[in-house]
């Protein structure tokens, strides 16, 4: 058997040394039942309170367990193969994305910037400063024609944006 409620609160918890997740969700009329949260190993997230859930059968306790969520609010992308991960603010907003895609593009974003390293190996930075062991890249100089590996025998010097 199956249901579907709305989540209403999430919390961890540590029980025998080992690391454990219960949500309470409304199943309707106000019943409101704590449940054990499952989801996939590596995938470290919380449900917001509104969040649509659905619950399956726990054999072991006669109880249910969380599987799964739907957010209502955000449509989703990611096709065929493809993975996205997002993250949202309090009201449900996506403010943060990491985006595999099936070509092997992987597109990492939030509302000031955005980073592509794309199927061929190209990397791609636009929004805020980039930043390297310390090393701030806004504007700085290249040369005409330099190459990358001009940059093992000194600075290479230009204009962001250039082409190298």
């Amino acid at each position: 058997m199956g249901l579907t409620g709305i989540v209403r609160k999430f919390a961890r918890f540590v029980k025998g040394g080992k690391n454990y997740s219960r949500v309470t969700v409304d199943l309707g009329a106000g019943q409101n039942q704590d449940m054990n949260h499952y989801s996939d190993p590596g995938d470290d997230s919380q449900p917001l309170p509104t969040d649509l859930m659905a619950a399956s059968d726990n054999m072991e306790s006669n109880g249910l367990n969380a599987v799964g969520y739907i957010d209502e609010k955000n449509a989703g992308i990611a096709g065929p193969g493809e993975k996205r991960i997002y993250s949202r603010d309090s009201d449900g907003n996506v403010v943060a994305s990491f985006y595999l895609q099936d070509d092997g593009t992987i597109i990492m974003a939030n509302d000031n910037g955005t980073l592509t390293l794309d199927a061929s190996g190209d990397l791609d930075f636009t929004g805020g400063t980039f930043t390297i062991n310390g090393q701030v890249f806004a504007d700085h100089e290249h040369n005409a024609g330099a190459a990358l590996k001009d940059s093992l025998n000194g600075p290479v010097t230009g204009k962001t944006g250039d082409v190298v």
